[in-house]
């Protein structure tokens, strides 16, 4: 276990709030995907010990080390060949965690970390016609590859410059589109049946979907921040019965659209 120590100046009132490991940056309010604030660490309630209120709050409180066969806000879901489950325990954990065919447990792999094999929020899973499980590391706007053991491989990013223009649909835009190290960060994996690409889907801000080879070449990208047809905001799940058509759902938009692939 570890502990988790918070203290804030002035009062306040906490509700729901959690550890959150999205880059380790802050609050996460209201949910999975609420508003962050830049500078804490939540707590989330039923882990806190003590809390007050008045010119300064303390809690403290232990999180659990994750447990075989039990979640904390698990992500995404992908099969290998043999009908082998595995799940991206995202937020709390970071880990994956693999099942087998029956749905009994097998094992799970990483941690939180930057270094090959740890992530910083996995929060999307897609598995290639060779059993190679490939891991969207968002926090760490990496792709991690690896074995059905859970035997690292390789990693690759797919970071490229923000379209000319392009404004964020919430929040702010950045100023210099040019720089790309907090571009491509995969909110979404998709590798169609038999495919040698893969479809990642971008985070809110630039919101493409970006086009890339299983070996992390980038081959095109597709769309741009914004809400009219063939923008995205959020792409948050990715579909792709085949290379030429892919379903997209957007956090953001609050939609799911289709798009046909030429």
């Amino acid at each position: 276990m570890g502990l988790v120590c918070l203290v804030v100046s002035a009062r306040a009132v906490y509700r729901q709030q959690r550890r959150h490991l999205d880059g380790g940056q802050g609050f996460q309010h209201g949910g999975a995907h609420g508003s962050r604030r830049q500078g804490g660490v939540g707590v989330r309630q039923e882990d806190r010990i003590g809390i007050g209120s008045g010119p300064t709050l303390r809690a403290c409180g232990y999180t659990p080390a994750p447990q075989d066969g039990r979640f904390r806000e698990p992500t995404d879901v992908a099969f290998d060949s043999a009908g082998n489950i595995y799940v991206t325990d995202g937020y709390i954990n970071s880990r994956v965690a693999k099942y087998d065919y029956n749905g009994d447990w097998v094992k799970s792999w990483g941690e939180p970390g930057t270094n090959p094999g740890q992530f910083r929020l996995p929060h999307s899973i897609a598995i290639d016609k060779d059993d190679n499980v490939y891991v969207g590391d968002r926090s760490n706007a990496r792709i991690q590859v690896f074995d059905t053991d859970g035997n690292y491989l390789r990693e690759f990013r797919v970071a490229i410059p923000v379209r000319p223009g392009s404004t964020a649909v919430n929040g702010s835009t950045p100023t210099d589109l040019t720089e790309i190290s907090a571009n491509g960060a995969p909110n979404s994996l998709c590798i169609p049946p038999g495919s040698d690409v893969i479809f990642v889907g971008d985070t809110t801000f630039p919101g493409r979907i970006i086009k890339a080879t299983l070996q992390g070449e980038v081959l095109g990208v597709i769309g741009n921040s914004g809400r009219n047809l063939g923008e995205f905001s959020g792409a948050h799940g990715l579909a792709c019965p085949s290379e030429e058509v892919l379903y997209v759902a957007e956090t953001s938009n609050s939609r799911a659209q289709k798009l046909i692939l030429e």
